[in-house]
Protein backbone atom coordinates (compact mmCIF):
# COMPACT_ATOMS: atom_id res chain seq x y z
CA UNK A 1 0.00 0.00 0.00
CA UNK A 2 1.57 3.57 -0.72
CA UNK A 3 2.31 6.02 2.23
CA UNK A 4 2.49 9.15 -0.03
CA UNK A 5 -0.69 11.03 0.47
CA UNK A 6 -0.16 10.27 4.23
CA UNK A 7 3.25 11.54 3.59
CA UNK A 8 2.28 14.87 1.72
CA UNK A 9 -0.31 15.61 4.17
CA UNK A 10 2.19 15.36 6.99
CA UNK A 11 4.33 17.98 5.43
CA UNK A 12 1.36 20.03 4.18
CA UNK A 13 0.51 20.16 8.42
CA UNK A 14 3.27 20.83 9.42
CA UNK A 15 4.51 23.28 6.88
CA UNK A 16 1.03 24.88 8.29
CA UNK A 17 1.67 24.71 11.71
CA UNK A 18 5.80 26.30 11.08
CA UNK A 19 3.10 29.04 9.05
CA UNK A 20 0.83 29.94 12.31
CA UNK A 21 4.00 30.04 13.98
CA UNK A 22 5.91 32.72 11.75
CA UNK A 23 2.87 35.06 12.00
CA UNK A 24 2.61 34.36 15.80
CA UNK A 25 5.99 35.71 16.34
CA UNK A 26 6.40 38.23 13.89
CA UNK A 27 2.67 39.50 15.56
CA UNK A 28 4.37 39.31 18.78
CA UNK A 29 7.30 41.33 17.69
CA UNK A 30 4.97 44.01 16.69
CA UNK A 31 2.93 43.73 19.46
CA UNK A 32 5.69 44.68 22.02
CA UNK A 33 7.00 48.12 20.99
CA UNK A 34 3.71 48.98 20.33
CA UNK A 35 2.70 48.30 24.06
CA UNK A 36 5.75 49.78 25.19
CA UNK A 37 5.51 53.13 22.69
CA UNK A 38 1.97 53.56 24.04
CA UNK A 39 2.75 53.52 28.09
CA UNK A 40 5.63 55.95 27.01
CA UNK A 41 2.86 57.79 25.83
CA UNK A 42 0.86 57.17 28.48
CA UNK A 43 3.34 58.61 30.88
CA UNK A 44 4.78 61.76 29.00
CA UNK A 45 0.89 62.57 28.82
CA UNK A 46 0.97 62.31 32.67
CA UNK A 47 3.74 64.37 32.80
CA UNK A 48 2.91 66.90 30.94
CA UNK A 49 -0.50 67.06 33.35
CA UNK A 50 1.47 67.79 36.00
CA UNK A 51 3.48 70.44 34.82
CA UNK A 52 0.57 72.21 33.53
CA UNK A 53 -1.29 71.80 36.83
CA UNK A 54 2.10 73.09 38.61
CA UNK A 55 2.35 75.80 35.82
CA UNK A 56 -0.95 77.18 36.40
CA UNK A 57 -1.21 76.95 40.93
CA UNK A 58 2.33 78.85 40.57
CA UNK A 59 0.76 81.09 37.96
CA UNK A 60 -2.12 82.02 40.55
CA UNK A 61 -0.19 83.11 43.53
CA UNK A 62 1.42 85.40 41.36
CA UNK A 63 4.76 83.72 39.80
CA UNK A 64 5.67 83.89 36.40
CA UNK A 65 7.36 80.80 34.72
CA UNK A 66 9.66 79.78 31.97
CA UNK A 67 9.80 76.41 30.19
CA UNK A 68 12.09 74.50 27.93
CA UNK A 69 11.44 71.36 25.95
CA UNK A 70 13.91 68.57 27.47
CA UNK A 71 14.85 65.61 26.60
CA UNK A 72 13.75 63.04 29.51
CA UNK A 73 15.80 61.64 32.16
CA UNK A 74 15.92 58.13 31.03
CA UNK A 75 16.34 58.16 27.29
CA UNK A 76 19.45 60.73 28.19
CA UNK A 77 21.08 58.32 30.08
CA UNK A 78 20.47 56.19 26.67
CA UNK A 79 20.92 58.20 23.91
CA UNK A 80 22.43 61.56 25.54
CA UNK A 81 21.21 65.04 26.55
CA UNK A 82 21.07 65.71 22.76
CA UNK A 83 18.61 63.13 21.77
CA UNK A 84 15.21 64.97 20.79
CA UNK A 85 12.52 63.51 19.80
CA UNK A 86 8.36 63.25 20.10
CA UNK A 87 9.56 62.13 23.85
CA UNK A 88 10.41 65.70 24.56
CA UNK A 89 8.53 67.43 27.64
CA UNK A 90 7.73 70.84 29.03
CA UNK A 91 9.53 71.28 31.70
CA UNK A 92 9.70 74.27 34.46
CA UNK A 93 13.54 75.75 34.43
CA UNK A 94 12.91 79.47 36.08
CA UNK A 95 10.24 80.61 38.49
CA UNK A 96 10.00 84.49 39.44
CA UNK A 97 8.12 85.26 42.64
CA UNK A 98 8.94 88.87 43.99
CA UNK A 99 7.19 91.56 45.16
CA UNK A 100 5.40 91.40 48.80
CA UNK A 101 2.32 89.67 48.46
CA UNK A 102 4.89 86.35 48.13
CA UNK A 103 5.26 84.73 51.27
CA UNK A 104 6.07 81.50 52.72
CA UNK A 105 2.84 80.06 51.84
CA UNK A 106 2.63 81.18 47.96
CA UNK A 107 6.30 79.56 48.06
CA UNK A 108 5.25 75.98 48.59
CA UNK A 109 3.60 76.08 45.39
CA UNK A 110 7.21 75.52 43.76
CA UNK A 111 7.23 72.04 45.74
CA UNK A 112 8.20 68.59 43.44
CA UNK A 113 9.67 70.85 40.22
CA UNK A 114 12.50 68.19 39.74
CA UNK A 115 14.07 70.06 36.80
CA UNK A 116 14.32 74.01 38.90
CA UNK A 117 17.39 75.57 37.65
CA UNK A 118 15.95 79.15 38.24
CA UNK A 119 14.43 81.23 41.37
CA UNK A 120 13.70 84.86 42.31
CA UNK A 121 12.41 85.25 45.30
CA UNK A 122 13.55 88.86 44.99
CA UNK A 123 11.97 91.60 47.60
CA UNK A 124 9.46 89.10 48.69
CA UNK A 125 8.10 88.52 52.24
CA UNK A 126 9.72 84.69 51.96
CA UNK A 127 11.62 83.66 55.78
CA UNK A 128 14.08 81.12 56.96
CA UNK A 129 10.89 78.63 56.93
CA UNK A 130 10.52 79.01 53.49
CA UNK A 131 14.35 77.50 52.66
CA UNK A 132 13.06 74.39 53.89
CA UNK A 133 11.32 74.12 50.29
CA UNK A 134 13.61 75.04 48.37
CA UNK A 135 16.04 72.68 50.19
CA UNK A 136 14.32 70.14 48.00
CA UNK A 137 14.76 71.70 44.51
CA UNK A 138 17.95 68.98 43.76
CA UNK A 139 18.45 70.52 40.73
CA UNK A 140 18.39 74.64 41.43
CA UNK A 141 21.18 76.29 40.49
CA UNK A 142 20.63 79.83 40.73
CA UNK A 143 18.49 81.43 44.13
CA UNK A 144 17.66 84.93 44.24
CA UNK A 145 16.94 86.24 47.61
CA UNK A 146 17.57 90.01 47.65
CA UNK A 147 15.74 91.80 49.80
CA UNK A 148 13.59 89.14 51.31
CA UNK A 149 12.90 88.31 54.94
CA UNK A 150 15.04 85.28 54.88
CA UNK A 151 17.86 85.42 58.46
CA UNK A 152 18.99 81.52 57.50
CA UNK A 153 20.47 79.66 54.55
CA UNK A 154 21.67 76.65 56.33
CA UNK A 155 19.20 74.26 54.77
CA UNK A 156 20.28 75.22 51.08
CA UNK A 157 23.97 73.25 52.07
CA UNK A 158 22.42 70.26 51.03
CA UNK A 159 21.62 71.58 47.41
CA UNK A 160 24.08 69.85 44.91
CA UNK A 161 24.04 72.74 42.15
CA UNK A 162 23.83 75.89 43.67
CA UNK A 163 25.85 77.87 42.07
CA UNK A 164 24.99 81.45 42.56
CA UNK A 165 23.27 82.93 45.77
CA UNK A 166 22.42 86.68 46.08
CA UNK A 167 21.38 87.76 48.83
CA UNK A 168 21.81 91.45 48.65
CA UNK A 169 20.41 93.82 51.23
CA UNK A 170 18.17 90.60 52.62
CA UNK A 171 17.57 89.91 56.64
CA UNK A 172 20.25 87.84 56.65
CA UNK A 173 23.39 89.01 58.75
CA UNK A 174 27.01 87.94 58.71
CA UNK A 175 26.73 85.73 61.98
CA UNK A 176 24.75 83.37 59.21
CA UNK A 177 27.32 82.79 57.24
CA UNK A 178 29.24 79.87 59.02
CA UNK A 179 27.24 77.32 56.26
CA UNK A 180 28.58 79.22 53.15
CA UNK A 181 31.39 77.11 53.73
CA UNK A 182 29.60 73.97 53.31
CA UNK A 183 27.76 74.82 49.90
CA UNK A 184 29.63 71.86 47.65
CA UNK A 185 29.02 74.78 44.26
CA UNK A 186 28.66 77.94 45.08
CA UNK A 187 30.28 80.12 42.64
CA UNK A 188 28.65 83.34 42.67
CA UNK A 189 28.05 85.13 45.77
CA UNK A 190 25.75 88.51 46.26
CA UNK A 191 26.42 89.93 49.89
CA UNK A 192 26.04 93.56 49.40
CA UNK A 193 23.99 95.82 52.06
CA UNK A 194 24.52 93.52 54.96
CA UNK A 195 26.54 96.07 56.66
CA UNK A 196 29.64 93.20 56.53
CA UNK A 197 32.74 93.89 58.54
CA UNK A 198 36.03 91.79 58.81
CA UNK A 199 34.09 89.24 60.68
CA UNK A 200 31.61 88.32 57.39
CA UNK A 201 35.06 88.70 55.60
CA UNK A 202 36.96 85.64 57.33
CA UNK A 203 33.56 83.45 57.28
CA UNK A 204 32.86 84.52 53.29
CA UNK A 205 36.64 83.35 52.93
CA UNK A 206 36.13 79.59 54.34
CA UNK A 207 33.85 79.37 51.00
CA UNK A 208 35.51 76.78 48.62
CA UNK A 209 34.99 77.60 45.56
CA UNK A 210 34.17 81.37 45.33
CA UNK A 211 34.47 82.61 42.05
CA UNK A 212 32.70 86.15 42.60
CA UNK A 213 31.63 88.35 45.38
CA UNK A 214 29.48 91.41 45.56
CA UNK A 215 30.55 93.10 49.38
CA UNK A 216 29.24 96.49 48.62
CA UNK A 217 28.28 98.64 51.51
CA UNK A 218 30.82 96.57 54.02
CA UNK A 219 32.91 98.73 56.72
CA UNK A 220 36.20 97.02 56.38
CA UNK A 221 39.13 97.55 58.81
CA UNK A 222 42.72 98.03 57.34
CA UNK A 223 43.41 94.74 56.43
CA UNK A 224 39.77 93.40 55.83
CA UNK A 225 40.47 92.11 52.65
CA UNK A 226 43.38 90.15 53.66
CA UNK A 227 41.47 86.62 54.24
CA UNK A 228 39.93 86.86 50.93
CA UNK A 229 43.57 86.14 49.62
CA UNK A 230 42.57 82.33 50.33
CA UNK A 231 40.22 82.76 47.41
CA UNK A 232 42.75 81.69 44.61
CA UNK A 233 39.91 81.34 42.15
CA UNK A 234 38.33 84.32 42.80
CA UNK A 235 37.48 86.68 39.47
CA UNK A 236 35.86 89.20 41.02
CA UNK A 237 35.07 91.48 43.43
CA UNK A 238 32.71 94.36 44.02
CA UNK A 239 33.41 97.09 46.80
CA UNK A 240 30.96 99.68 46.00
CA UNK A 241 30.31 102.43 48.60
CA UNK A 242 32.41 100.25 50.96
CA UNK A 243 34.73 101.73 53.13
CA UNK A 244 37.88 99.85 53.23
CA UNK A 245 41.06 101.08 52.91
CA UNK A 246 43.09 102.24 49.99
CA UNK A 247 46.90 100.66 50.38
CA UNK A 248 44.66 97.38 50.98
CA UNK A 249 42.88 97.45 48.04
CA UNK A 250 46.22 97.90 46.03
CA UNK A 251 48.08 95.00 48.12
CA UNK A 252 44.38 92.92 47.09
CA UNK A 253 44.89 93.55 43.35
CA UNK A 254 48.83 92.79 43.59
CA UNK A 255 48.68 89.55 45.08
CA UNK A 256 45.16 88.61 43.01
CA UNK A 257 46.14 89.67 39.19
CA UNK A 258 43.11 87.28 38.07
CA UNK A 259 40.46 89.15 39.76
CA UNK A 260 38.50 92.16 38.69
CA UNK A 261 37.95 94.20 41.65
CA UNK A 262 35.35 97.36 41.26
CA UNK A 263 35.89 99.80 43.51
Amino acid sequence: MSTTPTASANETATATSRGRTIKRIVVGVLIVPLAVFLVIELFALQAEQQTEQKRRSIAMVGGRIETERRVPMWLQSIAGPNSHSFLDRNCLVRVTMSGDKISDEQLATVQGLPDLVSLDLEDSLVTSAGMEVVAKLTSLESLKLAGSKVTDVAPLAQLPNLKTLILNFSDIRQEAFGSLAEFPSLRNLGASGLKLDDQGIELLAKCPHLEELSINGATLGEHGLVPLLAQKGLKFLSLKDAIVNVADVADFKKAMPGCKVVP
